[in-house]
């Protein structure tokens, strides 16, 4: 639960950026603009990530509000406050917690011995009881909503507003108003796959809808997901394929299958350590041959092959001969390998398109034109034919993108800001600096 609220966190983070970084200067946390301005004073001991346009600083052992023009919203009168997240922030007194939204207002007192950030403007809190901690659900005008009654905070399913609970280590489905959905009976619950849920009760797994309703009951001593309309069952030596209504589709007792079937009706299997392909009829389409597979992209493949790594195409064709020491990345068209003690690139059909005498390459990531790269010691940026945009002259490039049109670099122990054309905009004088974004970037460690 605590992992999924983060990832709802960083993923909210990523969307509310504004032209704001975090930096630290002579040991203390500040912040700048673009343009290099102080707009927060360099004096804290810890700034937070702006969210919602606010920014949570700690100074002398309390915690007061700015907003992103530098403006204190919240005075420094509390222990501790959180990042904001969805207009909220946890506040804490002691050992007990609440809330507060972006103007300083308390919206859930500080009642709750445990408080997680809000999803979907609720928000899982626990309270110590004579059975244990217990959790439950606030809402964002400070309603609970659940009561305080299960062993763990619940999981978001997301599909119709569903939350897995626990009691005596049991598993069960809630909406969001408290309403059972299902009884708390199984030792397991998955996630949904084609509209079906899988669980397990007394050892089996079987499969139930967003109403509850037991679609499959629980028969199986193992089953993935629904995947194409198949989902893969076991019951002692018989593995079978089987369609919703349990139809065997595809028998593949003593096939030795690795993976599921992919588009193009392939599958993965071992025989004597090495991986070939099968077809649905069970025919091998490919002999067993390499010592590994993974996925790239676009239906492609690597494998490797006597300690050497190409890559093989949907059909299982090779694509790329299998001499490369490393094959780390597909993306955009570009493969990034490593051959020997150098990095460079192909194109989808094996062309060399960057020549192989990089240190090291970084992957072209989300339709990038440029990449970070690293030669005698010292990072630079090329673009995808191996051209040098910004000179080989750096020590560290910790995140390489340009929003606002800057990057910070590291040069002799201290970072700047430069331009993709390689110009310093922001001057090297920062011990720590981190990229600009729409509402701001993670704090740094404080330094000696």
């Amino acid at each position: 639960m605590h992992n999924l609220y983060f990832l709802a966190e960083m993923f909210l983070f990523s969307l509310l950026l504004q032209p704001i970084v975090a930096l630290s200067q002579a040991g203390n946390f500040g912040l700048i603009d673009t343009t290099g301005q102080v707009v927060i004073p360099f004096e804290y001991t810890s700034l937070s990530h702006p969210f919602d346009n606010r920014v949570v600083a700690y100074k002398d052992g309390l915690t007061g509000v700015f907003d992103t023009q530098g403006t204190l919203i919240i005075p420094f009168d509390t222990p501790h406050i959180s990042s904001f997240d969805q207009s909220m922030a946890i506040y804490s007194i002691g050992q007990e917690c609440g809330y507060i939204d972006t103007i300083g207002t308390i919206k859930v007192p500080v009642a709750y011995d445990r408080c997680n950030p809000f999803l979907d403007s609720l928000a899982w809190v626990g309270k110590n009881t004579d059975k244990g901690l217990r959790y439950g659900v606030v809402n964002n005008q400070g309603q609970l909503v659940i009561p305080c009654v299960y062993e763990q905070a619940g999981s978001h399913l997301y599909m119709n507003g569903l939350f897995k609970v626990s009691q005596q280590n049991k598993y069960g489905l809630i909406d969001r108003k408290g309403n059972p959905i299902t009884p708390i009976k199984y030792s397991e619950i998955g996630t949904f796959s084609e509209g079906l849920l899988r669980v397990r009760e007394n050892g089996l797994f079987g499969f139930i809808d967003s109403t509850g309703a037991e679609v499959i009951a629980c028969q199986f001593q193992r089953a993935g997901y629904f995947n194409h309309g198949l989902v893969y069952t076991r019951n002692q030596q018989e593995e079978v394929y089987r369609n919703r209504q349990l139809e065997p589709v595809i028998d593949i007792t003593g096939w030795n299958l690795l993976t599921g079937f992919s588009k193009n009706g392939l599958a993965q299997f071992k025989e004597n350590e090495l991986i070939g392909f099968r077809n649905r009829a069970g025919d091998v389409v490919i002999e067993p041959q390499y010592d590994v597979v993974s996925i790239l992209e676009n239906g492609r493949s690597r494998v490797v092959k006597n300690g050497y790594n190409g890559v093989i195409d949907a059909n299982k064709d090779v694509v790329i001969p299998i001499v490369y020491h490393s094959i780390n990345s597909d993306s955009d068209g570009i493969i990034i390998a490593r051959k020997g003690d150098h990095y460079g690139a192909l194109d989808t059909v094996g062309k060399v398109v960057i020549p192989f005498t990089f240190e090291y390459i970084e992957r072209f990531r989300n339709g990038q034109t440029y990449s970070l790269a690293k030669n005698n010691g010292t990072y630079g940026v090329i673009n995808k034919q191996g051209e040098t945009l910004i000179s080989f002259s750096y020590k560290n490039v910790p995140d390489l993108r340009f929003p606002h049109g800057l990057c910070p670099f590291e040069k002799e122990g201290k970072m700047g800001y430069l331009n993709l054309q390689g110009d310093v905009v922001i001057p090297f004088e920062y011990l720590t600096a981190r990229a600009f974004s729409d509402s701001g970037v993670a704090v740094c460690k404080k330094a000696d």
